[in-house]
């Protein structure tokens, strides 16, 4: 166990101690050596330790506040034997140094501090006011040797305490008299443009910091002279125009899966012997209703097909309306129903509570169209139609919430102002179950089956979307019912 004493590296020479225990003179002996021992059954096992190891618990960290220098300046302050970096760390926001290491190794950097970081005779604290920026701003433009000791912002008066030589305190007063100047500052108004938007995106060469904000969503604040708020009138005139309008014509139809139409038929404006305007009226009556024009987007055979199936309960409208919205808006369109459940929770004791939790859920049509208009007035689009319905399978109980299925289409397309654009393709399919049975003996278990006729029925459907956007140029006027109905039949029928 003794090993450890035969280190070339122990000093054992010239040791006498004397009163102390056999504990006392080993670890004397084994701190010589960088050992130290265990006791375990009256047996005493020596080990050795790291030096490292032995270093850490001497360790310390500390603040050491500085008055009258800058910490940024005491690197090139400190004497190559003081100069490690390892020894402490710099902290700019309180003026100090963050000292670490042992007592030892700390001991001549702080000593050192404290000769330096002395009172200077020849300063004195100045009191330095401003008429047109703020302290801050102008302290950010000194020079390093001017913000130690950090001036003191007084902020009601809008001034500052400064710890200066004399010649310091001209040398900051000329900075200030350059700085602190009355700067112009002009209301700019727009037309169009909202000024939050102007605000994030200044045309250049202008930045953010020459306007501020005036409150309103048309008008910001200028700093600057009147030769570049001319020049920034020019920019604003080529930006400040109004984004392009655009209208969308928009027609859902519900279709059997029987009853496609045939959108290849000519669009002839041939019609039946009988040219009356009551025969024209009865072959597109159910469309006269419609605010989206068939007969003009589709011509006269599509339409024609399209009210015989209307007649026959073989299509159904599902949506007619006209959708506004800027070019590069996102504008939507529902047609939905809400579902709401309870929600529950089955406890330790197996019982259902309820959480007091309503859930939501949402099925039917849902459409977004994000347009915008490009250079030659051609229409962008992105097109996402989804079809959402309760499904009937799948199981529905207070813990449960009922399933829904779904059908989405995206479309990215382009097309001239008023170019009509069909989308297809959301497909669903309904099986419906009826029973019908003879009264009384239908209801009998087990034998009532033998009264009862079941009939599954399975119907598919398709939802088809018409849609037409047009680049709105002028505001429309409005148009009689009576004026529009003659213009359709003065359409088809010029000859009359």
């Amino acid at each position: 166990e003794y090993v450890l004493l035969y280190k070339s590296s122990a000093s054992l020479k010239n040791l006498e101690y004397k009163n102390k225990s056999f504990e006392e003179i080993l670890r004397l002996l084994l701190v010589q050596t960088g050992g130290d021992y265990t006791l375990s059954n009256n047996i005493y096992y020596l080990f050795d330790i790291n030096r490292q190891d032995i270093l850490k618990q001497y360790k310390i960290s500390e603040y050491f506040q500085l008055d009258y220098i800058a910490a940024e300046d005491v690197p090139s302050m400190l004497p190559n034997l003081l100069s490690s970096s390892s020894f402490y760390k710099i902290d700019k926001d309180r003026n100090s140094l963050i000292l670490s290491g042992s007592i030892e190794e700390i001991r001549p950097l702080k000593e050192y501090l404290k000769a330096i970081d002395r009172p200077q005779i020849d300063k004195q604290y100045y009191t330095f006011k401003l008429d047109y920026i703020e302290p801050g701003t102008a302290i950010e433009s000194f020079p390093q040797r001017l913000k130690a000791p950090a001036p003191i912002v007084l902020k009601d008066a809008n001034s500052f305490l400064g710890f200066y030589t004399e010649g310091q305190k001209v040398e900051v007063e000329k900075l200030i008299n350059a700085m602190d100047v009355p700067r112009e500052s002009h209301v700019l108004t727009f037309k169009y443009t909202k000024a939050e938007d102007f605000l994030k995106n200044p045309p250049p060469p202008f930045n953010s910091d020459d306007f501020k904000d005036t409150g309103s969503v048309s008008s910001v604040y200028f700093i600057g002279s009147l030769a570049r708020l001319d020049y920034l009138k020019e920019l604003v005139f080529e930006i400040d125009v109004p984004a392009p309008q655009l209208r969308y014509k928009l027609l859902i139809m519900q279709y059997q899966e029987s009853t496609g139409l045939d959108f290849d038929l000519s669009v002839s404006n041939s019609v039946s012997d009988d040219e009356s305007i009551q025969s024209f009226l009865g072959s597109i009556g159910n469309l006269l209703s419609l605010d989206f024009d068939i007969l003009s987007t589709f011509g006269y055979l599509f339409a024609v097909e399209l009210n015989t199936s209307l007649s026959d309960n073989t299509a159904e409208v599902l949506a007619d309306t006209t959708l506004h919205g800027l070019s590069g808006q996102t504008v939507s369109f529902q047609n939905s129903s809400t579902y709401r459940y309870q929600e529950y929770e089955v406890d330790d004791s197996g019982d259902v509570k309820y959480t007091g939790v309503t859930s939501e859920i949402s099925t039917g049509l849902f459409m977004e169209i994000t347009g915008w208009v490009s250079g030659d007035d051609m229409i962008t689009m992105e097109v996402e139609s989804t079809i959402s319905k309760e499904s009937d399978s799948g199981s529905k109980s207070e813990n449960n919430l009922p399933p829904t299925t779904e059908r989405v289409i995206n479309t990215h397309l382009r097309t001239p102002s008023g170019e009509p654009i069909v989308i297809g393709g959301l497909m669903q399919k309904e099986i419906t179950e009826s029973i019908s049975k003879v009264p009384i003996l239908g209801d009998i278990p087990l034998l009532g089956l033998l009264f009862q006729k079941i009939k599954t029925t399975e119907e598919n459907t398709e939802f088809v979307v018409y849609l037409v956007p047009y680049l709105v140029i002028d505001s429309p006027h409005n148009i009689e019912p009576e004026d529009e109905m003659n213009r359709l039949f003065n359409e088809f029928y010029p000859e009359i």
